[in-house]
């Protein structure tokens, strides 16, 4: 069965509003397909990675909200606004917690105790906020 991600046009945009910022997107790595689920980019400012979701928040084919982990001590409660569409995501399988884990997260090099990497996620309501609230989350995480 193949994996439903974000068509084309979006993941475009979301590397061109990443790179105008001074990200740069990370290669593949591993298996081919290891970036099917996944956008990772770096940028200098930042102590790790962050990891795009593509396979998240999709209805009717269409991105309804983006998830972007970071690793748990870049995570800046901060950067929640809820006026531009931005807020903390919802594990419900850990209570509501925000802490997820994923083999994507290895980037933040922050594994829990049974060594499965782990990340916190902003998630953006791409309906409400789109472009413009990425752009605010990602200029806020290289601020500090």
């Amino acid at each position: 069965m193949r994996t439903k991600t974000i068509c084309k046009e979006t993941e475009q945009q979301l590397i061109e509003v990443a790179t105008k910022l001074g990200y740069r997107q990370m290669e593949k790595i591993g298996s081919e397909g290891a970036r099917t689920k996944v956008l990772v980019f770096k940028s200098d400012r930042l102590l790790t990675p962050i990891v795009v979701h593509k396979d998240t928040g999709l209805a009717d084919g269409r991105l309804s909200k983006l998830q972007i982990a970071v690793r748990p001590s870049m995570y800046q409660s901060a950067l929640e606004n809820p006026a531009l569409g931005i807020r903390a995501s919802s594990n419900r399988q850990k209570g509501g917690v925000n802490h997820f884990q994923h083999s994507a997260y290895r980037a933040f090099a922050e594994p829990t105790i049974d060594g499965e990497p782990v990340g916190k996620r902003y998630e953006i309501d791409w309906t409400h906020g789109g472009p413009a609230a990425l752009t605010t989350l990602l200029t806020g995480l290289v601020k500090t």
